[in-house]
């Protein structure tokens, strides 16, 4: 069951949703509103044991020392 990211345009909240269904149709859970907008959502890595996103935790970088 995947977890996708929306935007809600009604209310302006991000939030992610986990898909049990792919004929579900989500909804905003603040407003009820299903006009949203899927985001694109960044999928962790994991390594040696622990997890890290696709991207530094304090910059745009996809490595850098400060945050290894």
């Amino acid at each position: 069951m995947p977890i996708y990211t929306y935007f809600c345009k009604k209310c302006d909240r991000k939030f992610d949703l986990l898909i049990k269904n792919s004929k579900d149709i989500p909804q905003c859970p603040d407003c009820k509103n299903k006009d949203l907008e899927k985001l694109f959502s960044p999928f962790a890595i994991y390594s040696q044991g622990r997890s890290t996103s696709s991207k530094c935790s304090s910059c745009s970088a996809k490595n850098c020392s400060t945050c290894s």
